[in-house]
C-alpha cells in the first residue's frame, strides 16, 4: 500500500528546493547592488520601467516575459511575483523589432 503522505512530502522538498534557488538568487543581486555602484541598478528594470521604455501597458511586458520574447527574473513574494528584467533584454527586443500589440 502506497502512503498517503508521500506525495506531500515530495512537494515539500521540491517547494524547499525551489525556495532555496531563490534565495540563491536574491542573495547574489543583492550582493551585485551593495558592492557596485549606482549604474548596477540601471542594469535592471521593473516591470513598469520596461513599459515606459516599450510604450505599452505592463500586462504587455507581462505577456512578453512569459512568451520568453523577454528576459526576466522572477521574485515571488508570497501573494505576488515580481519581475526585475535586465535592460539588455529591452535593447535586444527592441533591436529585433518584436513587439506587437
Amino acid at each position: 500500500m502506497k502512503n498517503p503522505i508521500s506525495p506531500f512530502v515530495e512537494e515539500l522538498k521540491h517547494q524547499t528546493i525551489l525556495m532555496e534557488q531563490q534565495n540563491l538568487l536574491l542573495k547574489k543581486l543583492v550582493a551585485h547592488f551593495s558592492s557596485s555602484n549606482n549604474d548596477a541598478l540601471d542594469a535592471y528594470l521593473s516591470v513598469g520601467q520596461a513599459a515606459k521604455i516599450l510604450k505599452c501597458s505592463r500586462s504587455n511586458v507581462r505577456k512578453l516575459i512569459l512568451q520568453k520574447k523577454l528576459e526576466a527574473f522572477k521574485l515571488n513574494n508570497h501573494s505576488q511575483s515580481r519581475y526585475l528584467i535586465p535592460r539588455e533584454s529591452i535593447e535586444h527586443f527592441l533591436r529585433k523589432k518584436q513587439f506587437v500589440v
